[in-house]
């Protein structure tokens, strides 16, 4: 059909991967169907989740997954949900330890040829085809086109495993997103055309900020802030992500320009 699709394959460290997923020659699996993948000339996305211990392996894995043909590799910290709360929360990156992580590994990064696009949890985003570095959570506010507070929920849609229409994969086991619809009982062309999902990948900055006065108040308001995660919103997908807060109110969107450039790289706001 003349179709490149963008295909995501999880990869969590070189050596960690077969623990993380609990099924013994894992790692190996998914560097096959990467290779295969590739030989076919599809493009392909590795994703990575970060915790305590595999932390060490970035370089490593990113330097793998580039060599075996990945464009682009999402780097996120390990959700707190599911199996993994009930058994490791005690291996979960706290923020500022992802965002110390972030810092980190930028100057690296650049050592080692910037060997493909990647993004850090969207603290670090850069891409190959542009070279250059930016965060999504950087926001023109000049911008002529209406902003969105997750670029993801605006333009991506996603299936969970059974059947229910979300935003993005991040709001499975979100409570009142249960009630989206679902393909088992509803056309995918009637949840384009008219539906809950659809209204909600409509809303805009400015909505956030009409259900949040209180952020007029903050320093960042208009200029960086872009709200960012919807998953970890609360209360609702227009509520706050406190996370994006704290990352702007401390500076830490200046930290991440200034270790780029100090390691030699581009930094642009987007």
């Amino acid at each position: 059909m003349g179709q490149r699709p963008d295909f995501q394959i999880s990869y969590d460290g070189v050596g960690w991967h077969d623990w993380v997923r609990g099924v013994e020659g894992a790692q190996d699996c998914a560097e096959e169907a990467i290779r295969t993948a590739h030989a076919y000339g599809l493009r392909i996305t590795a994703a990575m989740c970060l915790f305590q211990d595999n932390v060490p392996m970035i370089r490593e894995t990113v330097l793998r997954l580039a060599s075996l043909g990945v464009e682009r590799i999402k780097i996120s910290p390990m959700l707190a949900k599911g199996a993994w709360c009930e058994h490791y929360s005690e291996k979960t990156l706290t923020h500022q330890a992802f965002l110390d992580t972030v810092l980190e590994y930028i100057p690296n990064f650049l050592k080692d040829g910037k060997p493909c696009s990647i993004d850090m949890g969207g603290y670090f985003n850069y891409s190959k085809e542009k070279d250059f570095f930016t965060t999504r959570l950087a926001k023109n506010p000049s911008s002529p086109i209406p902003l969105h507070p997750c670029p993801s929920t605006s333009s991506v849609l996603y299936i969970s495993a059974t059947g229910t229409v979300l935003p993005c994969m991040e709001f499975v086991g979100v409570h009142e997103f249960e009630s989206f619809p679902n393909i088992r009982n509803m056309l995918l062309a009637d949840v384009l055309k008219d539906s809950i999902w659809l209204q909600t990948t409509q809303i805009t900055m400015n909505d956030v900020y009409a259900k949040n006065p209180q952020c007029q108040q903050c320093s960042e308001w208009g200029i960086h802030c872009g709200i960012n995660c919807r998953a970890h919103a609360e209360p609702g997908f227009c509520g706050l992500d406190t996370d994006t807060c704290q990352f702007l109110r401390n500076g830490w969107y200046q930290k991440v320009q200034s270790a780029v450039e100090k390691a030699g790289g581009t930094f642009k706001l987007m």
